[in-house]
């Protein structure tokens, strides 16, 4: 008889370009981290990103 594969634990990893492996810390004020948290947090600071011309 043979012998069932174990599955593999965990979650499957996301592919390169959806993989988030960078971070980004800075200190603020508690005025300036509730800002982030009303006008949209991680989600609003991707789009910034997206949206911010380099010069």
């Amino acid at each position: 008889m043979k012998k069932a594969r174990a599955k593999e634990a965990g979650r499957p990893a996301l592919p390169p370009e959806q993989a988030q492996t960078a971070m980004i810390r800075e200190r603020v004020t508690a005025a300036e981290r509730a800002k982030y948290d009303r006008i949209g947090g991680k989600e609003w600071l991707r789009a910034a990103l997206k949206r911010a011309r380099e010069t």
